[in-house]
């Protein structure tokens, strides 16, 4: 008999994760309009066949449009898009542009973290994460969907003085706002 203690590791591997396929991941409402556009393409298809009229012209054109556009739309958001990256060590934040620019600052330059937001969302990113120096000449600018962003959250949230509430604000907000998350006191 198998018991949970006794299982041989290769069996305990976890399974990989299979990918569906886009038309599954795109949400049931979003499903139903895309399966309604192409049904009535279809019946605007037979309707030109049938009578070749020019109201069936003007549905397949603007239903079979529609299809075509909500397929290639869905299907562009079911895509990996390509993101930042933020890293952290005992020396400092570095940033790496989708371009492969690099951007940094050393902790001991750091004074004062923001959150700027903007009134673009949510289709586009709108919060954004600045780490600056005193004079403002340096530091890093973080899109809120950087990949290890949230490693990072975690460490600066054990800062002295860091505000949450500032975070929770700036997650809420819709207008251009910035807010300061933690200032480097004047000790």
């Amino acid at each position: 008999m198998v018991t949970p203690t006794n299982i041989p590791a290769a069996q305990t591997a976890p399974k990989q994760k299979i990918a569906r396929p886009w038309f599954l991941r795109i949400g049931w409402l979003n499903g139903l309009m895309l399966l309604l556009n192409g049904v009535f393409a279809v019946l605007s298809l037979v309707m030109v066949v049938g009578e070749n009229s020019r109201d069936a012209w003007m549905g397949l054109l603007f239903f079979g449009g529609g299809t075509a556009f909500l397929s290639y739309h869905h299907w562009r958001q079911c895509q990996p898009q390509p993101r930042e990256c933020v890293t952290f060590d005992d020396i400092g934040i570095t940033r790496k542009m989708l371009t492969g620019k690099l951007e940094s600052i050393r902790w001991d330059e750091l004074s004062k973290i923001s959150i700027f937001t903007t009134d673009e969302g949510p289709l586009v990113e709108d919060m954004f994460w600045v780490f600056e120096n005193a004079a403002q000449t340096k530091g890093c600018f973080i899109e809120n969907g950087a990949d290890g962003l949230s490693d990072l959250l975690k460490h600066i949230q054990t800062f002295e003085g860091f505000d949450n509430l500032q975070v929770v604000e700036a997650s809420g907000s819709t207008r251009v706002a910035k807010f300061v998350v933690w200032a480097k006191s004047s000790q």
